[in-house]
């Protein structure tokens, strides 16, 4: 698999076959961003992951472990990420 672009949009869903013990060394592997771009994606719940017999959650920590059967959805969006929120006003 080619590395994604750095202005490139990459939105996938894995199907886990087995289990994985850190996710973002599995998600650096398998979509060829860097490990550095996964953790900045993750820290802003662009990863999300569904565990078998449970509810969509988003993925935090690079650290997550999961079980084999988990779903995993990784939606990055470099120029989203690099967004960065106005300055607030003091309303009198």
């Amino acid at each position: 698999m080619n590395p994604p672009r750095a202005d490139q949009i990459v939105k996938q869903t894995f199907q886990l076959s087995e289990s994985v013990e850190n996710i973002s060394d599995w998600l650096a592997s398998n979509t060829g961003l860097a490990k550095g771009r996964i953790k900045l994606a993750m820290a802003n719940g662009a990863v999300q992951c569904k565990k078998p017999q449970a509810k969509w959650q988003r993925l935090r920590r690079a650290t997550a472990r999961l079980p084999k059967g988990s779903t995993i959805q990784l939606f990055y969006n470099p120029v989203l990420l690099a967004t960065k929120p106005s300055s607030p006003e003091l309303l009198e």
